[in-house]
């Protein structure tokens, strides 16, 4: 994993409250070569991803294209969550292809 991310990882869990936990979890990319299926690559990267989800957890996705949220809608869209007692949120930063749509 590049350090860039470990940084931002740290950076940004500094930031959450105390009932958050933040979990970074590396899934795998799949291995391409000049002859790859890549669309086969993509699904199972994506299947990956969903598999290493804990069943039951709400599921924020981060990606560019999407309405963006500032920090306080964040804020309070999290404590909606946890005062409705969704204690598992996981934040999901995703390779643009590989959950399209899957999640």
């Amino acid at each position: 994993m590049p350090s860039w991310v470990q940084q931002g990882y740290d950076e940004y869990a500094k930031r959450l409250p105390r009932e958050c936990e933040l979990v970074l979890k590396e899934i795998a990319p799949g291995k391409r070569t000049k002859n790859s299926d890549v669309a086969r690559i993509v699904k199972e990267e994506g299947e990956r991803m969903i598999a290493a989800i804990p069943q039951g957890t709400h599921i924020v996705t981060l990606d560019i294209p999407s309405k963006p949220w500032s920090t306080p809608e964040l804020a309070q869209a999290m404590q909606r969550w946890l005062e409705g007692r969704q204690h598992i949120i996981v934040q999901v930063v995703k390779n643009p292809l590989s959950t399209k749509g899957a999640l």
